[in-house]
């Protein structure tokens, strides 16, 4: 599945509800206060596709913010929960925290 690379100018389809354009999120992201990156870190992985979440959100991102990013995600948090998982489970993601669930993982 091909995705679409955001401009700095473009107001991607995911912000529906605060016309933002991606220059604009990139830039909340590196500089915003904290709670501030958490929602809008949030906002992009529950409205926009997984591939697109990348142009915004890195790895490390996800790592750094995991508890309060899932604690946001209302009925999305299933399927990241699923992802996160599996990408623990296959070492492409590099946890340090344990979990009842097992070495990094969330539940």
């Amino acid at each position: 599945m091909s995705t679409h690379t955001f401009s700095d100018a473009d107001v991607p389809y995911f912000m529906w509800d605060e016309r933002l354009t991606a220059g604009e999120i990139r830039r909340l992201l590196a500089t915003a206060p904290a709670a501030r990156r958490i929602d809008l870190m949030a906002k992009v992985m529950r409205d926009a596709r997984v591939e697109d979440v990348w142009q915004f959100i890195s790895p490390a991102d996800l790592l750094r913010h995991r508890d309060a990013l899932f604690a946001r995600l209302g009925w999305h948090r299933g399927m990241w929960e699923f992802l996160y998982n599996r990408w623990v489970s296959n070492d492409l993601l590099k946890t340090t925290t344990d979990s009842h669930a097992g070495p990094g993982r969330v539940s």
